[in-house]
C-alpha cells in the first residue's frame, strides 16, 4: 500500500501543481487517497488508488480531463 507523501509525489509529477490536502479513505477493501491540488489550470482534485496508484482526476478546474 502507499503512503500519503509517495501519492502526492506521483500525482505533483503527473499533473504538476502543488497539493493543498490530502486524506486517506479506506472502507473494506477499497483505500483511496484524496488530494485537492492546485495547479495552472485551477483547483482540482485527484484520487489515488492506494493499493494500485491509478490516479483519478476529478472535474475542479478549467481542464475537466480525467487523464492528460
Amino acid at each position: 500500500m502507499l503512503r500519503l507523501s509517495i501519492a502526492v509525489s506521483m500525482v505533483e509529477k503527473h499533473y504538476g501543481g502543488v497539493a493543498l490536502a490530502g486524506s486517506f479513505q479506506g472502507k473494506g477493501a477499497m483505500k483511496m487517497f484524496c488530494l485537492r491540488m492546485a495547479g495552472n489550470d485551477g483547483i482540482f482534485t485527484v484520487m489515488v488508488d492506494a493499493d494500485t496508484g491509478e490516479l483519478l482526476r476529478l472535474p475542479g478546474g478549467k481542464n475537466h480531463d480525467h487523464d492528460e
